[in-house]
């Protein structure tokens, strides 16, 4: 507890509620950016697009070949 009232004291409330929002807001910007994989994938196929070699064209990284 003690750590948290000094981080507070030094950097200032408004950095410290910035680095907490962010933190409990990761997990779900997370999920979201899965979801919009997800997603993408499903639309990509029934548009008939290759998306793996689409994510190869435009030099998007996480595809292998």
């Amino acid at each position: 507890m003690e750590a948290w009232v000094e981080m507070i004291s030094q950097v200032g409330f408004p950095v410290f509620i910035a680095v907490y929002v962010l933190a409990r807001l990761e997990p779900t910007i997370n999920k979201l950016n899965d979801t919009i994989r997800f997603q993408t994938i499903i639309i990509a196929k029934q548009s008939g697009i290759d998306y793996e070699q689409a994510m190869i064209d435009y030099g998007i990284k996480g595809v292998s070949k």
